[in-house]
């Protein structure tokens, strides 16, 4: 893979058990501020019970994630770990190819999503595929991998 595949950094993704005591940290010790609100309840509304909150500090966002049934990948390593991150996500270009890739090299897919962004406030059209690769192995995390959106303004508050 030659030429470029990473084309944007979303997000660092947090497995915690109250997501607003740690939001309510990053904000009192990091001076973070809750971006994508409307994103974030789009993804609650997904998975009834989850908690989900974005936080900005410097240009990198956080989300935070209470896991639960159904999210079995982040539960586990809650019930497993404790709160860590979970993984981080990327725009890629080539979704499809780098997967296949990843797999190929060993690496497990954990999940497979498929939202309609536009009711989380993105300008995008349809479905999005979305995975997540465990490569723990290979590289020491897990990976949650979208196709490039150019409409994606990550850490926009709103």
């Amino acid at each position: 893979m030659s030429e470029e595949v990473v084309s944007a950094f979303v997000h660092i993704e947090m497995v915690h058990p109250d997501p607003d005591a740690a939001a309510k940290f990053m904000e009192e010790v990091l001076g973070a501020v809750q971006v994508e609100k409307k994103l974030s309840a789009f993804f609650e509304s997904l998975a009834p019970g989850m908690r989900c909150i974005h936080m900005r500090t410097g240009n990198v966002v956080f989300q935070f994630v209470n896991p639960i049934p159904g999210l079995e990948s982040w539960k586990r390593q809650m019930d497993r770990s404790g709160p860590g991150v979970h993984n981080i996500t990327l725009q890629v270009n080539g979704l499809e190819k780098v997967r296949e890739e990843m797999l190929k090299r060993g690496c497990v897919q954990v999940a497979e999503f498929h939202p309609h962004l536009k009711d989380g406030g993105l300008d995008v059209e349809g479905p999005i595929d979305c995975y997540v690769v465990d490569a723990m192995e290979q590289a020491g995390m897990r990976f949650e991998m979208i196709e490039t959106l150019p409409a994606w303004v990550t850490g926009e508050a709103d």
